[in-house]
């Protein structure tokens, strides 16, 4: 596995070589370990690199996003960096939510992309009522730490949290600075139908779901 970034750039951890390149990336509260296991299988096939976003793993600390706009710009430093004109992109949750707004700011630079539960604002008011409510809860916490556990309860409900590993439990907790400052951003992240509409002509496939 390849690592490394320019001061002040994402990091990415790289895998693979083949001729195609796929940016990973992982969503609120989970960091780029969550990925390792997705990023491992398309290595087989593809140079991969794991994005750790602002606020996670290896850029943990570069200054915080100003919201969606920085993060799609540091997934286009990214592919920069490794010389690829086109990528394919993989991305889970917020993950997904960035990955769908490069593909609207940058369609010429999308071979394809697979967003697992993306953020569409009112098109999607289950997902968008829940990021409103939750900005406004995780705004009301002082703890760090207790707003990364309050996000992780709310996002999995109660059962699923308990079930989750305590290492996966603990990386959400220790995220709470990040999950604070970005789950507004993704809150405002609201495409208009029209905008999407352009992505047609995209191999692009979003999921929902388990």
């Amino acid at each position: 596995m390849r690592t490394g970034a320019h001061p002040g750039d994402v990091h990415a951890d790289v895998l693979g070589d083949g001729p195609d390149v796929v940016l990973v990336v992982h969503g609120v509260g989970f960091g780029p370990e969550t990925m390792g296991a997705v990023a491992g299988l398309l290595a087989d096939g593809a140079t991969v690199a794991v994005v750790h976003r602002r606020g996670y793993g290896r850029s943990a600390g570069l200054p915080a996003s100003g919201g969606i706009d920085d993060e799609v710009r540091d997934l286009a430093g990214v592919a920069d960096r490794m010389g690829a004109p086109r990528v394919h992109l993989v991305g889970v949750s917020g993950g997904a939510t960035i990955g769908l707004a490069f593909a609207l700011s940058h369609p010429q630079r999308v071979a394809s992309a697979v967003l697992h539960e993306p953020a569409l604002g009112p098109l999607a008011p289950g997902v968008w009522n829940l990021l409103i409510d939750l900005s406004i809860a995780l705004g009301r916490i002082r703890e760090p730490q207790h707003a990364g556990r309050v996000f992780g309860e709310t996002l999995a409900g109660r059962a699923g949290w308990a079930a989750l590993p305590l290492e996966a439990r603990d990386g959400v907790a220790r995220a709470g600075d990040a999950v604070q400052h970005e789950v507004p951003h993704f809150a405002a992240f609201t495409p208009a139908a029209e905008e999407l509409a352009r992505l047609r002509r995209l191999p692009l496939v979003t999921t929902l779901g388990a």
